[in-house]
């Protein structure tokens, strides 16, 4: 992911999130990383609205062509979204109903 900010002038920023480190706080959930390049920290705070939205960025039109036009990134992004959903969906209902035991208790 690129990041740009006014402070930055022209420069933008790399930000890998596959070396960040995830934390689930009571309403958001924490990405902490490095930008190795200045060895600037960032923390990014998700809350369920957030990822509901990016759900909708994914789902919409301009993501979609985007991803078709894209070259090497079609094949690539459907294996890992037939891989990524089923265990997301499964990580949700499994922790969903352990919860649901453990309030019973």
């Amino acid at each position: 992911m690129i990041v740009w900010s006014k402070g930055l002038g022209k420069q933008s920023l790399l930000i890998e999130l596959d070396k960040a480190e995830l934390r689930v706080e009571k309403d958001y959930i924490g990405v902490d990383g490095i930008i190795e390049s200045l060895w600037w920290q960032y923390t990014l705070k998700l809350t369920a609205q957030d990822l509901v939205d990016f759900l909708s960025i994914l789902s919409s039109t301009k993501t979609s062509s985007f991803v078709a036009k894209e070259r090497g990134i079609f094949w690539r992004l459907m294996r890992e979204l037939g891989r990524f959903i089923p265990q997301v969906l499964w990580g949700i209902i499994r922790t969903r109903v352990t919860n649901l035991f453990t309030e019973q208790r």
